[in-house]
């Protein structure tokens, strides 16, 4: 499912729980901004990710700097994957 389909749900299941039935327009905002969300925290979660695999590998130097990079570009591509879905 597509970022946007699954930013479309999500909106519906917000408006569902606070009891509300919205129009297209209110669907469309809150949707954008739970991409935004999503699309903003992807570097953060890598950025964590990249930190633990470095110091969990801290003793093979080579090894983590390696997965940090690979960690770093996957999420690049993730975040331009993303952004496409839109």
């Amino acid at each position: 499912m597509k970022l946007n389909e699954q930013a479309d749900k999500a909106a519906q299941d917000v408006f569902k729980v606070l009891g509300t039935t919205p129009d297209e327009k209110q669907v469309k905002y809150v949707a954008a901004a739970i991409e935004k969300a999503v699309i903003g925290a992807v570097p953060d979660v890598a950025s964590r990710c990249a930190t633990v695999a470095k110091a969990s590998c801290s003793a093979e130097k080579s090894m983590a700097n390696k997965i940090e990079r690979e960690v770093r570009r996957t999420n690049e591509l993730l975040i331009a994957n993303l952004s496409s879905m839109r």
